[in-house]
């Protein structure tokens, strides 16, 4: 019904604008550039969207259900664990319907109406709009997850979801470039780190293990275009270097420091270039690189 009242909003919308006039020679399934004068594509497109995004939510309103009626916290974990298995199963095939929609993603790219119209579309379904390289996607939110669940899931579980509400929030990487500051890569190797032994058994270590792997991989091999050493001179960038002498010496007691700081004093022996020495330590320590992979842009 949300979606039917969205839909017939944008009707009105677009019928109390002036039409498009026939001799300005653009395309009706082009967005137009007066910010006043809607798509006027955009009933149809928001209308087959309300379609492929139908279906989650009944995902989202059986986990509210089934979550709100959990006996205890373990039972509360494994149906929000269940939960966003499902979703992220339903997300990639909606996103796989975007990516081959060409009318509707050139649509979304060009109407900032039909951005917010979506965005709104998704929002109650604790799912948020994103784009990235130029293509738009749906993903869902854990600060939403966070809200529902929290009071009904173990401390660990609570724990888990507030540090993917934040890295979501922050972001992590765009078009094989990193968006947060070395710094910041650093400190989520040793939030993970933390974050690992202090919760046994939780349901969603594997997971949290594979971020812990993915930050400390990108943190010392760098990714296509963030790379760890300069461009010019191909030397370990004094930027990275810095965050390497901070990282050892705020979190002293961690695995990783002792990674990153016998990582640091190899490079300085081999005058902070890449050497073959340089490629067989990451290689002992099990720890590939990023460079001409895809990172993930936010899951």
């Amino acid at each position: 019904m949300k979606f039917l009242v969205l839909i017939i909003s944008l009707l009105a919308l677009s019928c109390s604008r002036p039409a498009p006039d026939p001799q300005a020679g653009h395309s009706s399934t082009m967005a137009s550039t007066d910010p006043a004068r809607p798509n006027p594509d955009t009933l149809d497109h928001a209308a087959w969207f309300a379609g492929i995004i139908a279906p989650v939510k009944p995902i989202h309103d059986e986990a509210d259900a089934a979550i709100t009626a959990a006996n205890d916290p373990v039972a509360g974990d494994s149906i929000v664990a269940s939960y966003r298995t499902r979703m992220s199963t339903m997300l990639r095939a909606i996103g796989d319907s975007l990516n081959d929609n060409e009318s509707f993603m050139n649509w979304l790219r060009k109407d900032t109406l039909g951005q917010a119209a979506i965005a709104r579309m998704v929002r109650p379904l604790g799912c948020s709009l994103l784009t990235t390289e130029g293509l738009w996607y749906v993903d869902s939110d854990s600060r939403d997850l966070l809200a529902r669940a929290s009071q009904h899931c173990t401390p660990a579980m609570q724990r888990f979801l507030k540090i993917r509400a934040t890295e979501e929030a922050e972001g992590f990487s765009d078009d094989a470039a990193l968006v947060i500051p070395w710094d910041v890569v650093g400190d989520r190797v040793a939030t993970w780190e933390t974050f690992i032994p202090a919760s046994p058994g939780f349901l969603l270590l594997p997971e949290a293990q594979y971020w812990h792997d993915v930050y400390l991989r990108t943190y010392l091999t760098g990714m296509d275009n963030s790379p760890i050493y300069t461009f010019d001179e191909a030397t370990l960038d004094p930027k990275v270097r810095k965050s390497y002498e901070r990282f050892t010496s705020r979190y002293p007691d961690l695995a990783s420091t002792r990674v990153v700081g016998d990582y640091l004093e190899l490079l300085e022996r081999e005058g902070f270039v890449e050497t073959e020495a340089v490629q067989e330590f990451l290689k002992e320590k099990g720890i590939d690189s990023m460079m001409g992979m895809q990172p993930p842009q936010r899951l």
